[in-house]
């Protein structure tokens, strides 16, 4: 299904599919840090908590996005490579993300 496929669309396929719990961590670590700082620094329970709100997603969306840009890059080294994580990715997926990704192939054609 995956033949010839590009590495921006493998990265897509296999980022939509896959869940990463470092990305997760990574943010929930930074925005623990962030609001305890901010505690500390005088701010109020609540400023710590919005504080903490904020950097979250942040954080978690830089984290992330320079996971794919490796991935990515790895990608455009390795097409074998990209094409055998798509179709593993491909075959954990749920009919819903499947459907998701047939989207994704079809607008990158």
């Amino acid at each position: 299904m995956f033949e010839g496929l590009s590495a921006e669309a493998a990265v897509s396929i296999v980022a939509a599919i896959r869940r990463w719990p470092v990305d997760f961590a990574t943010g929930a670590v930074a925005a623990i840090g962030v609001g305890v700082v901010t505690r500390v620094a005088g701010a109020s329970w609540l400023a710590a908590a919005v504080v903490a709100c904020v950097a979250f997603p942040l954080v978690m969306r830089r984290v992330r996005a320079g996971r794919l840009a490796v991935l990515r890059r790895h990608f455009e080294r390795d097409p074998a490579e990209a094409q055998r994580q798509a179709e593993a990715a491909w075959a954990a997926a749920s009919p819903g993300q499947r459907a998701a990704v047939e989207m994704l192939v079809k607008k990158s054609r």
